[in-house]
């Protein structure tokens, strides 16, 4: 794929066009070229619509026979697919600023058409296309319907600083449709199609060069860069902008031949979960929750966050109770106000019902508009909350005033919403207030949900440098000295050890050693594991023994082992002994290392013990390399699963330890530190490993994460 970085110039040509060309013209009612040109009639495009070649002449529409010199800033191509690439190359040599090809019949009809997708892309060059097969694209600062679904004949006049992107023209639409019922109508809307030039994300990208441009809405159907997602979050979020995501098709787990449990059971949908978050990239699960996150993301980054501590003020008692049940489903927490705030409410704006959070203001509330609008202002000074939510009604009584009140809430120390219950078709989408207005309590859940991951700190910020590297001189020269595929816990514990990673106090004894006695053993009790590099999962194969607790049982245990050894058929002189001290665990958790080529590499963490191959428990994942705000963000995940607090610095070294692996020569594909037991102290202990090594000549690598897009 091309990189992201577009002719902002040509791109902005298209969106704002002065002249568009149509190939394929018919005069038919119905044919695909006639809907458009009277779809761009009906949304008062201003500029000229010239048809290139009609084959009859067209009413009110000037007809040309070639595209040279015509200054032509938009090509709109509605030919047979084997027609495309011909015409194509006429613009690319004109000098046409861009295209748009209706025409289907290209990559997705089979061999044929993907070669005439070949050919197109060819004759493109240089030049911006949308599709083939894309439903058109809208403009609302140029004026411009350009399309011939029916969804788009509507009022696409917008100041929005929204501009919507989508893989599927038909969901686009649909997409489009609920955020005008959040208020929002997009600036642009543009269907891609097949993608063949410009991918979704690359436009979106360019979109961002215009810097009224601070939300952008995509849906894909299909993620093949997903590393360029990952940069555009990140070019976004440099240039205060968000990005809300709606995507399927990411539900089945990568088909990924795998020794390690953790690339068992990690799927495309995690992996694209965490480049999401890591970017700040806000992702939904369907349309109601996608244009509620927008529409709260709609004045940028300022407004990412998912809030911890909301006050809610509400025309209704009922209203406000509703309110706070689904913010405390949602993790939420309405904090109880300090005495001097509930005084100051009471003595300050005397026509509130009840001062408490919730707060009550009354039935005649209407009355006091402009109050409500300092004493909001009052509460999001007061540091005892992250966001204010305001529920009110019948604003269509008040228009104006519900304007200013909103234009106040923009202005506020923490982000503020404003609910209007029962608000008339087109009320919010006439209201001017994007980013602060919502249609509905559910809506507003929806939104909270969605940003509960994303991350948003700056790129430029001390917590996202990279963390420093664990390797050290004997860590490569035990890795030098091992030969192993899959590195069981004999060969991976040193290594580990060398990178500071808490490893349990361990002994490790040949089979003769061991069976000879020729040790000291760790404090009792103990466990004592057989290893070897065909028993890497030794708990099914029955080769480990918990809770010894005396040098007779040790010594029972060690014997029984090389049976079980014998019996499995791996010869003595390729297993080893772990005589390993036994530790009292308050919670336990996994860490993992996974090597995606299309991904990345990540850092996960899962349940821990017997659990870790259920793929329904909760797990989180970050890319690498490790910042200390990638690790934070997993630490807290950790803490989730395992339940009980952990040691932040003694985790941060072992997930930077894990991370580290891929520094060395070879190539870990996947790693195991399964469980990871959390002691008294909230300290950590790992007690397992397992390293899997690709030993064959390494492919070039993919480029970083966090390459610029610019």
């Amino acid at each position: 794929m091309p990189q992201l970085g577009l002719d902002s110039a040509r791109i902005r040509r298209m969106l704002q066009p002065q002249r568009i060309a149509v190939a394929g013209y018919s005069p038919r009612p119905e044919a695909w070229s006639n809907l458009l040109v009277h779809a761009l009639r009906s949304g008062q495009f201003a500029g000229d619509v010239l048809a290139l070649r009609p084959r009859s002449t067209p009413e009110g529409m000037a007809v040309i026979q070639g595209l040279d010199g015509e200054a032509v800033d938009l090509l709109v191509v509605a030919l047979p697919a084997a027609a495309v690439p011909e015409v194509i190359a006429e613009a690319a040599q004109a000098g046409v600023a861009g295209c748009v090809v209706f025409s289907a019949g290209f990559a997705e009809g089979g061999a044929e058409g993907a070669e005439l997708q070949r050919q197109l892309i060819e004759a493109a060059g240089a030049m911006p296309l949308i599709g083939p097969n894309s439903i058109g694209m809208v403009s609302g600062p140029g004026r411009m319907v350009a399309t011939a679904s029916p969804f788009a004949h509507r009022n696409w006049a917008s100041n929005s600083p929204t501009a919507v992107v989508s893989q599927s023209g038909a969901v686009g639409f649909v997409l489009s449709e609920e955020l005008k019922r959040h208020g929002i109508v997009p600036r642009y809307y543009t269907s891609v199609g097949n993608e063949a030039v410009i991918s979704a994300v690359q436009l979106a990208a360019a979109h961002l060069d215009e810097p009224e441009i601070t939300s952008l809405g995509l849906y894909l159907e299909s993620i093949t860069e997903p590393r360029e997602l990952h940069r555009l979050g990140i070019v976004a979020r440099e240039r205060g902008a968000t990005v809300t995501l709606l995507t399927s098709g990411t539900s089945s787990a990568g088909k990924r031949a795998a020794q390690s449990h953790t690339a068992a059971v990690v799927g495309d949908r995690l992996l694209l979960g965490a480049l999401c978050d890591d970017a700040g990239i806000v992702v939904t699960g369907d349309e109601g929750q996608f244009a509620a996150a927008l529409a709260m993301r709609a004045r940028g980054t300022a407004y990412s966050h998912r809030p911890e501590r909301v006050a809610v003020l509400s025309m209704s008692g009922g209203a406000g109770a509703i309110i706070a049940d689904r913010l405390s489903d949602a993790g939420i927490t309405v904090p109880e106000l300090s005495e001097s705030m509930v005084k100051a409410i009471s003595t300050d704006f005397d026509f509130v019902t009840s001062a408490q959070n919730p707060v009550d203001l009354g039935g005649m509330f209407l009355r006091h508009l402009s109050e409500i609008g300092t004493l909001t202002g009052t509460i999001a000074r007061s540091g005892e909350v992250d966001a204010v939510v305001l529920f009110l009604t019948n604003g269509q009584l008040n228009l104006d005033e519900y304007r200013t009140l909103g234009e106040r809430l923009r202005t506020l120390a923490v982000p503020a919403w404003l609910v209007w219950a029962g608000a008339r078709e087109g009320d919010l989408e006439q209201s001017g207030l994007e980013g602060v207005v919502l249609p509905s309590i559910g809506a507003l859940r929806q939104g909270l949900e969605a940003l509960a991951s994303a991350d948003c700190t700056p790129e430029t910020a001390p917590e996202a440098q990279e963390t420093t590297s664990a390797i050290t001189a004997e860590t490569l020269r035990l890795w030098d000295a091992s030969t192993q595929s899959v590195m069981t816990e004999s060969v991976a514990r040193p290594i580990l050890e060398s990178l500071a990673a808490p490893y349990a106090e361990t002994v490790d004894l040949s089979i003769e050693d061991a069976m000879a006695g020729h040790f000291t053993a760790p404090a009792y009790p103990v466990v004592i594991k057989g290893d070897s590099p065909q028993a890497p999962h030794r708990a099914r194969l029955g080769l480990i023994r918990l809770g010894v607790s005396s040098g007779d049982e040790l010594r029972a245990g060690i014997a029984d082992l090389v049976r079980r050894i014998d019996e499995l058929g791996i010869p003595r002189d390729e297993a080893r002994i772990l005589v390993q001290r036994q530790r009292t665990a308050i919670g336990d958790f996994s860490l993992g290392l996974l090597r995606d080529e299309d991904y990345g590499d990540f850092v996960v963490a899962g349940p821990g013990g017997a659990d870790v191959e259920r793929s329904e428990l909760h797990r989180y994942a970050i890319p690498l390399p490790l910042t200390a705000a990638r690790v934070s963000r997993l630490h807290r995940h950790a803490q989730r699963i395992a339940g009980v607090d952990i040691q932040q610095e003694t985790f941060g070294d072992l997930a930077t330890a894990l991370g580290s692996l891929v520094e060395l020569p070879g190539r870990v594909t996947d790693a195991d530190l399964n469980p990871v037991l959390v002691v008294e102290g909230s300290d950590l202990v790992l007690v397992d490993s397992l390293l899997v090594v690709d030993r064959t000549p390494s492919p070039q690598p993919k480029e970083s994460h966090d390459r610029s897009t610019q």
